[in-house]
Parts: C-alpha cells; sequence; structure tokens
C-alpha cells in the first residue's frame, strides 16, 4: 500500500471515530436531558404549584429547546417531544 493510500485511508477511519463520538454524545446528553426533565417534574409536583404555572413553564422549557435544537442543528428525529 501507497503512503498516500495509507493516509487516506487512516483519515477515514479516524473521521469515521469521531462522528461515532459525536453521535454517543448526542445519544447520552439526550438520555441526561430526559432524566432532568423527570426529575424537574417531580420537583415541580412535590411544590404543589397551579396547573397553569406549571403549564407556562413547559411552554417555556419547550421553546427553549426548540431554539437550542436549531443553534445546534439536532435532527427533528432526535427532538424530545413529551
Amino acid at each position: 500500500m501507497s503512503p498516500i493510500q495509507r493516509q487516506v485511508k487512516k483519515q477515514a477511519k479516524a473521521r469515521r471515530r469521531r462522528c461515532l463520538k459525536a453521535h454517543a454524545r448526542l445519544a447520552r446528553d439526550c438520555r441526561q436531558a430526559q432524566y432532568a426533565a423527570e426529575a424537574l417534574q417531580q420537583a415541580l409536583d412535590a411544590l404543589g404549584l397551579s396547573k397553569d404555572l406549571v403549564v407556562e413553564i413547559e411552554g417555556r422549557l419547550r421553546s427553549q429547546h426548540k431554539l437550542l435544537g436549531k443553534i445546534v442543528q439536532i435532527p427533528p428525529d432526535l427532538v424530545v417531544e413529551s
């Protein structure tokens, strides 16, 4: 194998490795966000706030989540909607 072919193959493998790491990070972040949302819901239930306030907070969080998805270009199929 010529040195040029070896370098091209090495770069392709490195690119594939980085891509897989990014997907793993995204999946981990989604799991953490889901856990945080559940913890927030439990905390709001424990506080006994009115339903109107809870709905307002949920709406604001949803809009911030959409905006963040646009900023970091998260594909629509990975966005978690409740």
